[in-house]
């Protein structure tokens, strides 16, 4: 705010007064000091009225302006004043604060920020102006905490958009790459210039004749010239290069400059707050205030380190972090929650589910519908489009719902204060580890392929759940890919994949596949196949080895399905709820060998076909 009357106040004022020829009225800008206006309006208005003087007729005798009466003059400055005194943007009791972010509590869908302003204020009533908060916040979620500004009561707030007033580092950051780009610009004219200056001096040396004189010959005279030449082109191409060599450090900086701004432009409009605050006595302190934003959240990421050694599992939970507020977190104290800040208190209302007949909808095809809508036309005029009569809806169809992954609400609040910058990028947190004692299986599906994978198995023994995300797997300490987390509350259980063991063998051969045809009147065919599977252990210690096979699984009654009378007995049948999938499970020592033989015979009838491939 600035506090000087500006020269469009005053020069109304006297144009006023030099309208009404009131000489004992004062002008001056005590009575407004302290405010700055635009009356581009009254401006006009005022302007319009004062004729100058070569506008003025010659041939009109020029009359001195009539004194009127301080009343008639009294209610035009009375206007005047409170046209002036209404546009102004601030009053004279505000303190113009910053505020500093101090804390961020991030939550998957959101953030919510908590800035601190540090004050000193006389006794009696100020207003704290705060511009510099960004202008995608949720206005409804302010909060004022008041408990660090003893002595001092909050009367209300006002919230209005404001932009910034240029002395921000994006400002800053915007006249720095304007020069550097205005530099650039410049050594590119003298790139051109230089060659332009080489082309020529090409075309010289390649069109060039000299004659002899009677002091030389045309040799001497050749290389006088060539010298020359050479002369001018070296300096040329040496000033090219260090022209070049300017380009691109300018290029560099100009690259630097603009991935820090991040693509913010300057004067970007922002949020402003202002405070109603009473002082009983002067008071120093602080305030808080806190809401909502958006374009922040995290993301579940994990560690998950195995040592199949000493079978044990580290689970590192982390966040991702990502925010483009507009401004950076720097140094504060950061806490992540599992809370969803934009699903809502309650559950939704659920209306009744009511059932009923479809009604008959005549569908024509487009040309047969044009026709008849034409021949309707030619019959009869078309009728108001109020007093037609409505389509028939078709029925709509229930929204998908969204999985909501958050069974319950968790807070780490991190040691240290951290920094978040505004981008695209992201920062992953550490927020908590636990070692396990996993079950360590090879799990096999010669099927499929014959190969053998590490297999990890634990149960979520924290309040907290394991949420789905990325996991990036470890084992024996080298980096083996990444696998996915399931969602596990406690007390479910959780796999995690971690790569193939090449030391464990699986082979899987076929012992037999016969196809056969019986009976005349009701003729059918059969179909028999047997299987045999190997495996080695190659690996110094025990392991468990799990294998998975798929028995058919007959959807009509005319198709018969019967395992193998040789087929070794399954540990599980219809593992996890999967129809007609067999698992064994053994121990293999080291070194040691086990078959599992596997078959089935499929009878149908021969009218019909199926494919077993």
């Amino acid at each position: 705010m600035q506090s000087w009357c500006t020269d469009l106040q005053i020069g109304i004022l006297e144009r006023e007064a030099s309208r009404q020829g009131d000489a004992d009225l004062e002008i001056g800008t005590p009575c407004f000091r302290g405010f700055t206006v635009k009356l581009p309006t009254c401006s006009r208005r005022y302007s319009s009225r004062l004729p100058s003087p070569s506008r003025r007729n010659p041939a009109l005798p020029w009359r001195p302006p009539q004194r009127r009466s301080p009343m008639s003059a009294a209610p035009r400055l009375a206007l005047t004043a409170l046209l002036l005194l209404g546009t102004a943007p601030a009053f004279a009791g505000d303190l113009g604060v910053q505020s500093k972010i101090d804390a961020v509590a991030v939550y998957p869908d959101g953030a919510t920020v908590t800035r601190v302003i540090e004050f000193d204020i006389p006794a009696g009533e100020t207003a704290l102006v705060a511009k510099d908060l960004p202008p995608g916040l949720d206005t409804a979620s302010i909060r004022v905490d008041m408990h660090e500004a003893a002595g001092v009561s909050l009367a209300g707030t006002d919230i209005a958009s404001a932009l910034d007033d240029g002395a921000v580092p994006d400002a800053a950051a915007g006249k720095a790459l304007r020069d550097l780009k205005d530099q650039r610009e410049g050594l590119a004219g003298i790139g051109k210039a230089l060659l332009a200056k080489r082309g020529l001096i090409e075309r010289f040396a390649n069109g060039a004749t000299f004659n002899a004189t009677k002091e030389g010959s045309n040799v001497t005279a050749l290389r006088g010239a060539w010298n020359a030449v050479g002369e001018d082109m070296t300096e040329v191409n040496e000033a090219l290069r260090q022209n070049a060599v300017k380009i691109r450090d300018l290029d560099e900086e100009i690259a630097r400059l603009e991935s820090q701004r991040d693509g913010r432009p300057e004067g970007r409009k922002r949020t402003q707050l202002r405070l109603s605050v009473t002082a009983e006595q002067r008071a120093k302190g602080r305030i808080a205030i806190s809401y909502l934003i958006g374009n922040a959240g995290w993301t579940p990421l994990y560690d998950a380190r195995l040592d199949s050694d000493k079978g044990e599992l580290e689970l590192v939970r982390r966040a991702k972090v990502t925010q483009a507020t507009g401004e950076d977190w720097s140094d504060v104290a950061l806490t992540i929650s599992t809370a969803r800040a934009t699903t809502g208190a309650a559950p939704p209302r659920l209306a009744s589910y009511i059932l009923n007949f479809q009604p008959d909808y005549d569908v024509l095809p487009a040309e047969a519908l044009a026709r008849s809508r034409a021949e309707e036309s030619d019959a009869r005029p078309a009728p108001p489009v109020a007093q037609a009569a409505p389509a028939q809806p078709r029925p709509g169809r229930e929204a998908e719902a969204k999985l909501n992954t958050a069974g319950y609400q968790s807070v780490w609040a991190l040691p240290a204060r951290a920094s978040v910058p505004s981008g695209p990028g992201s920062k992953a947190l550490r927020l908590a580890s636990a070692t396990l004692s996993p079950e360590i299986v090879a799990r096999a599906v010669p099927s499929m392929q014959q190969t053998a994978f590490l297999e990890a198995s634990f149960s979520n023994g924290e309040d907290t759940p394991l949420f789905p995300g990325s996991v990036s797997i470890y084992r024996d300490g080298l980096y083996a890919g990444q696998t996915a987390m399931p969602l596990a509350t406690k007390g479910e259980p959780v796999r995690l994949g971690f790569g193939a063991d090449d030391s464990i063998k699986v082979e899987r051969a076929v012992t037999r596949k016969v196809e056969s045809n019986t009976g005349i009147a009701r003729p059918t065919t059969s179909e028999r196949r047997d299987y045999k599977i190997s495996l080695r252990n190659g690996r110094p210690n025990a392991i468990k080895l799990s294998i998975e096979e798929a028995l058919p699984v007959a959807e009509n009654k005319d198709i018969k399905v019967e395992p193998s009378a040789q087929m070794t007995p399954p540990t599980q049948r219809d593992a996890d709820n999967r129809r007609g999938v067999l698992v064994w499970t053994v121990d293999l020592a080291p070194n040691a060998v086990k078959d599992i033989n596997f078959g089935y015979k499929v009878t149908w009838p021969s009218t019909e076909t199926i494919n077993l491939d």
